[in-house]
Parts: C-alpha cells; structure tokens; sequence
C-alpha cells in the first residue's frame, strides 16, 4: 500500500471509533444517563470481543464504500 492510501484508511478508522463514540453518548444521552456511567459503560463494552469485531467491519464496510465511490468518481471522470 501506498502512504497516501494507508493514511486515508488510518481518517476512515479514526471516522469510524468517533462514529461510533457519537452515536453510543447519543443513545446514552437519550435514556437519560449521566456521563460518568456512560463513559464507564463504554469502556466495559470495549472488553467484548463481539464488540470489538462490530466496530472493525463496520470500519472495513466504510472503507469498501469509500472505493467504491473513488472508483466511479475516478471512472465518471476519465469519461468526462
């Protein structure tokens, strides 16, 4: 792999963990919990592997529609 393409799948990784954080205080924010329990919760579901394995294909899924949206941008573009 290139440096430029190891460099744009280390940003979708860094995307996808924030997404993720995002979208886990969004939901804890929503049954009303504090953030203390919130942040201790999530560092608990950080020691599951099931987790853990969720949150890598969902990284792998971004990063495959990520080529394939370059891949017709690229091929829209040549034809252009």
């Amino acid at each position: 792999m290139k440096k430029k393409e190891l460099l744009i799948a280390f940003k979708i990784y860094a995307f996808t963990w924030l997404l993720i954080i995002a979208l886990f205080f969004i939901r804890a924010s929503i049954r009303e919990a504090n953030f203390s329990e919130s942040v201790k919760f999530f560092i608990e579901l950080l020691s599951y592997y099931v987790f853990l394995i969720a949150s890598h294909v969902l990284f792998i899924l971004l990063y495959l529609v990520f080529i394939i949206f370059r891949y017709f941008f690229r091929t829209h573009k040549k034809r252009v």
